[in-house]
């Protein structure tokens, strides 16, 4: 019966391994992976966000349901009521009381542009 004892140390002509776990640049991606879904999650990389306010009468209905409790009823009656002159115009509009507009406030902007 023979006994074969393998000895997987490197020779000295061979180069010693460098690979002890997780590479350092995989935790990188990981994390920057988890920090992208993580600003994905909290709307911060969302499609339809953009670098400021809202104009309400130029939005399409994918950005005005976007928006802080606006659905897909409210953006058709608000592309219906178009054009606003004074964000405040918006409370004609069916579903938006005083509580939703003080959440939309900063998030838009009346415009003819």
């Amino acid at each position: 019966m023979s006994t074969d004892i393998h000895d997987n140390s490197p020779t000295p002509d061979q180069p010693k391994s460098t690979t002890t776990g997780i590479a350092p640049w995989m935790i990188i991606v990981c994390v920057l992976i988890l920090a992208g879904f993580g600003a994905w999650k909290m709307g911060l990389l969302d499609k339809h966000t953009q670098r400021g306010p809202l104009n309400v009468n130029t939005a399409t209905m994918e950005q005005l349901i976007a928006l802080p409790d606006v659905n897909e009823a409210i953006a058709e009656d608000i592309v219906k009521k178009r054009p606003f002159k004074t964000v405040e115009d918006l409370l004609k509009v069916k579903g938006i009381g005083e509580k939703k507009l003080a959440k939309l406030r900063d998030k838009v902007v009346v415009s003819d542009k």
